[in-house]
């Protein structure tokens, strides 16, 4: 009964981090692991949904969403900032692994790979993302952008990266 309740969620198969009377929730990553959420819309694994992930290390795999972010989905105004740790396998619609939306997605280090979508394998970029170190890897798509897919949404829409990043097919 628990896996049929489960599977019925909408966001945040696993974790759903959001914000309450102006303060955001956070969850700080050191270690462990996060795995095999599966969503009806968004964020199989994790959602942020005005809240902060700060993942440091860990390991985020497996999820699934029918919408956006297999395994990772922001929104309204959700920070998430990888500088170590894992996020893989993840498949979804929009957005492979991490879909992030409006907010703000920085990736300073670890690894995002082997995601699987129509569009960003493994990340689908809404507004405002930096990746400046770390590893982007192994993802596929169906339509555009087998590993990242950087959108135009508002005037706050920016993708950048730095010569400490590293993004292979």
């Amino acid at each position: 009964q628990l896996a049929e309740k489960h599977e019925q969620l909408v966001r945040g198969g696993v974790v759903y981090i959001g914000a309450s009377k102006g303060t955001a929730g956070t969850l700080n990553m050191y270690g462990g692991k996060i795995t095999g959420g599966d969503v009806t819309a968004r964020g199989g694994n994790v959602n942020i949904d005005g809240g902060i992930l700060n993942m440091y290390d860990g390991v985020i795999e497996n999820g699934n969403a029918l919408e956006r972010g297999g395994n990772i989905h922001t929104m309204t105004n959700g920070v998430l900032n990888i500088t170590g740790g894992k996020v893989s396998g993840g498949v979804s619609v929009s957005g492979g692994n991490i879909y992030a939306g409006t907010g703000v997605f920085v990736m300073s280090g670890g690894t995002v790979s082997g995601g699987s979508a129509k569009d960003g394998g493994n990340v689908f970029s809404l507004e405002a993302c930096a990746i400046v170190g770390g590893t982007v890897s192994g993802g596929t798509a169906t339509g555009n952008g087998g590993n990242i897919y950087a959108s135009y949404y508002t005037e706050n829409s920016a993708f950048s990266m730095d010569d400490n990043a590293v993004i292979t097919g």
